[in-house]
Formats: structure tokens, C-alpha cells, sequence
């Protein structure tokens, strides 16, 4: 059984980001998830981004956002740890270390270039 904690949209690309308590994000495509006719149906995730030590105590996923050209997803939860996702290639881009507490919500800017995961701003370096 699946249990989301939180859901997050990209508005160019027509998917649904959700974060679980299993510490993976699924990406659900909004018109598959449209076609599905009956209620015993469940679509499948188009991706599952997983980090390589997804298991544990604190495996869970607190905060998502997703910049909004759909080009970067961010997570974060009770490890302390803000990983960086690119959805188009599935593969995580960065990990940011070094937090003092769980993190409970995380922003995006609107160029893609700096997350701010609760109290902290951290630039991006492409």
C-alpha cells in the first residue's frame, strides 16, 4: 500500500510529483491518471526517483517542490539531507548536507536557481 504524504505539480510538463513515506517520488502523468474508468483501476507512476539509501528509521519524505518549467524536483524529510532530482533523465542532480533539523517544506525559485529548504538559502551552482 502507498501512502503520500505530499503532492506537488509541474504546470509545463502534465505530471503530479508525490512524495511517500517509503522516501521514494513518483511522477504520475495527469492524463493517464484521467482515463482511468473505474475504481479498482490504479495507474501506474511514470518514474520512481529513489535515493540509494532508501531504507531506515527516517525514510520518509517531509518537503517536495518542483520548479516550475518541471526541470527539478526537491526533497527533503528527517535525514537532514535536500536531494535534487532531474525528472527528463530520472537521476538525482545533487544532494545539499549539513542541515541542523528535519526538513518540513522547501521552495524553488522561479529560474531554477536557488531552493530554499525552511530557513536556509542555498544557490544552485550549474
Amino acid at each position: 500500500m502507498l501512502f503520500i504524504h505530499l503532492l506537488r505539480n509541474s504546470r509545463d510538463q502534465g505530471w503530479v510529483a508525490s512524495g511517500s513515506f517509503d522516501r521514494t517520488v513518483k511522477l504520475w502523468d495527469l492524463s493517464r491518471a484521467s482515463q482511468t474508468t473505474t475504481t479498482t483501476t490504479t495507474p501506474n507512476p511514470i518514474m520512481t526517483l529513489t535515493p540509494p539509501d532508501s531504507s531506515g528509521a527516517k525514510a520518509s519524505i517531509y518537503a517536495l517542490a518542483v520548479d516550475p518549467q518541471g526541470h527539478m524536483i526537491v526533497s527533503g524529510g528527517p535525514e537532514r539531507v535536500v536531494r535534487m532530482w532531474d525528472p527528463r533523465v530520472g537521476k538525482r542532480i545533487g544532494k545539499l548536507v549539513g542541515h541542523t533539523d528535519n526538513i518540513r517544506a522547501i521552495l524553488v525559485s522561479e529560474d531554477s536557481r536557488c531552493v530554499r529548504p525552511e530557513y536556509l538559502t542555498l544557490q544552485v551552482v550549474p
